[in-house]
């Protein structure tokens, strides 16, 4: 009975929703392992797709090295604090920006940032947070406040509603991203991360275990694993499927502030204050590399694919690197002042664009053509 009595004192048991929750990731993580891990035995094995392949990705770099200012648009009063883009299969890209003024706007990619197709006040407070949620035929988005809500938005790219709002942190939020249609992870300046669900906005989990500000989140794409990382410079990866803490990887010397999995699965990339990027290697645990990417804070990091990363940083750069050996393909002066956060979208197999937000108001649209236009 007295063994019965500490097992309860050392552990917090997990509700029936989010078992039930659990079980499901289980099962969703499963079958996109699967499809992801097939896919890259096809590359590895069948001659034909590992050509296409590398010409594709031979292509992507050369559009790379060639990426040049596009468009230049001035898109908010405040300075903006992050933008993000929304693939879709039978129409234009959308890009979403935020700002300090708590301005939420949407863009469709082939209007040329000419306006916002839709535009909302949100809050009085800064936006912290903003991402979209993929897969689904109509537009939803989360984003995160510094009054540490987060809130829901869904509709169409001219009509967007708030469906629900998120409570429970104690502090500011800093980043937020959909796990999948039905569950959206928070990080707060509490010190914790909090799994919701998006129609009932109940807290399925709270999870501690940081000794610091929780910043950045990063979904595995397989939605097995999630890595929060922290202003004392330490990522956690935690298994979803069974709520445990399964490794922690330290380098940093600063606060981590952005992160993002590869889409190949066994990377992490990490960006801090500290002006270096580091690649942590799943497999290996441990940092494969240490990029000294920027001369200032490294403000966003975002994969397009398993061969491209971009990074920005508060010096006002963007820069795009080859996943293979990590060496810079691009760096661009992008802002005056701090670029505060990146995105890409495709236009095609071998070409995409890349969208920044700037201090500086701007939003800006790069391509790999040589001309520019300011609107």
């Amino acid at each position: 009975e007295k063994k019965d009595q500490d097992h309860d004192d050392v552990y917090t048991h997990a509700s029936a929703d989010l078992i039930e929750w659990r079980k499901r990731r289980a099962t969703r993580s499963f079958d996109f392992a699967s499809k992801r891990l097939a896919t890259q035995r096809e590359r590895r094995d069948d001659v034909v797709a590992s050509a296409r392949h590398e010409e594709l990705t031979l292509s992507q770099h050369k559009t790379a090295k060639r990426l040049a200012l596009t468009l230049s648009q001035f898109a908010d009063p405040r300075p903006l604090s992050r933008v993000r883009c929304l693939q879709r299969k039978n129409d234009a890209p959308l890009i979403a920006s935020v700002a300090w003024s708590g301005n939420l706007k949407l863009w469709r990619a082939d209007d040329e940032l000419n306006k916002p197709s839709f535009q909302v006040k949100c809050s009085d407070h800064r936006v912290t947070g903003l991402d979209f949620c993929s897969n689904i035929s109509d537009v939803m988005l989360c984003i995160g406040l510094a009054d540490g809500t987060a809130q829901v938005w869904r509709g169409n790219e001219t009509n967007l509603q708030i469906g629900i709002t998120l409570k429970g942190h104690a502090q500011r939020l800093g980043h937020v991203s959909f796990l999948d249609t039905s569950s959206i992870v928070t990080a707060g300046f509490d010190h914790t991360w909090r799994l919701w669900d998006i129609a009932t906005g109940q807290e399925l989990q709270l999870q501690d275990g940081h000794s610091a500000q929780v910043y950045t989140l990063a979904p595995h794409p397989d939605g097995s694993l999630l890595a929060s990382c922290d202003f004392a410079g330490i990522v956690h990866i935690w298994d979803l499927r069974a709520g445990a803490k399964i490794h922690s990887f330290s380098g940093h010397s600063g606060k981590i502030l952005s992160s993002q999995f590869n889409p190949d699965g066994y990377r992490l990339a990490t960006g801090s204050d500290d002006h270096t990027v580091r690649i942590w290697d799943l497999r290996r645990r441990c940092a494969d590399y240490t990029l000294p990417a920027h001369s200032s804070l490294i403000s966003d990091l975002r994969f397009l694919n398993e061969e491209i990363l971009g990074t920005c940083a508060f010096d006002g750069t963007l820069s795009l690197w080859n996943c293979r050996d990590f060496k810079p393909l691009r760096t661009v002066a992008a802002h005056d002042g701090k670029t505060m956060s990146i995105d890409f979208f495709s236009s095609s197999s071998s070409s995409f664009s890349v969208v920044s937000a700037g201090f500086d108001r701007t939003l800006k649209l790069w391509t790999s053509s040589s001309t520019s236009k300011s609107i």
